[in-house]
């Protein structure tokens, strides 16, 4: 992109226009949707010695159709929600309200024409999750930002469950918003349930 801006919207690493903009919001979605993605799959790994998950990144094999050579794999973390009071500026005296905070972001690996990506990364310790108030995205662009082919997102929230014991313990909950269906793990005995989740 040739400058960063308020509000600005991206759309697959490759439009930009002004955020307030519906018309060019659909018709960019519209034209990104048309386009070939590569598919990108993450699941949650209960860790059953210690705290944690670990996030299983699958990506689909890199078809020359995508015209590039190779292409690189990323991680972010980011808040779900998050506040803001702003001090100065048009918004001074304002609190504002934001979603999907980036607060990390890591390349993770490579594919090359031909190939598939597929590895798990421990959660808490690489990104310090917060599984309250947290999502990880994942995602593959073209080398020097380019274009964005294929994006995964997994949402987290702490949830209670309980166990044949009466015991309780905290368990994380990823929804996969696309599927429409979310699943629990427990991290303490890797029991898990599914149900569904409204769209």
């Amino acid at each position: 992109m040739d400058s960063v801006y308020t509000p600005q919207i991206v759309i697959d690493g490759t439009t930009e226009f002004v955020g307030s903009d519906s018309a060019a919001a659909n018709k960019a979605i519209g034209n990104a949707l048309r386009l070939p993605k590569l598919r990108v799959n993450l699941s949650l790994v209960p860790v059953i010695a210690g705290d944690g998950s670990r996030l299983q990144v699958d990506i689909g094999q890199l078809e020359s159709s995508f015209g590039m050579r190779g292409a690189e794999v990323y991680i972010t973390y980011a808040l779900n929600r998050a506040e803001s009071q702003v001090s100065a500026g048009e918004n001074a005296g304002h609190k504002l309200a934001h979603v999907s905070v980036v607060k990390k972001i890591a390349k993770i690996g490579e594919i090359k024409n031909g190939e598939k990506f597929s590895s798990a990364f421990q959660l808490d310790h690489a990104l310090g999750v917060d599984a309250k108030n947290g999502r990880v995205i994942v995602f593959v662009q073209e080398p020097h930002q380019g274009r964005v082919i294929g994006v995964a997102l997994h949402i987290f929230e702490r949830l209670m469950v309980s166990h044949s014991d009466s015991a309780l313990c905290l368990a994380q909950m990823s929804r996969f918003q696309l599927s429409g269906k979310a699943s629990s793990s427990c991290t303490r005995c890797a029991s898990s349930t599914f149900r569904s989740w409204p769209r």
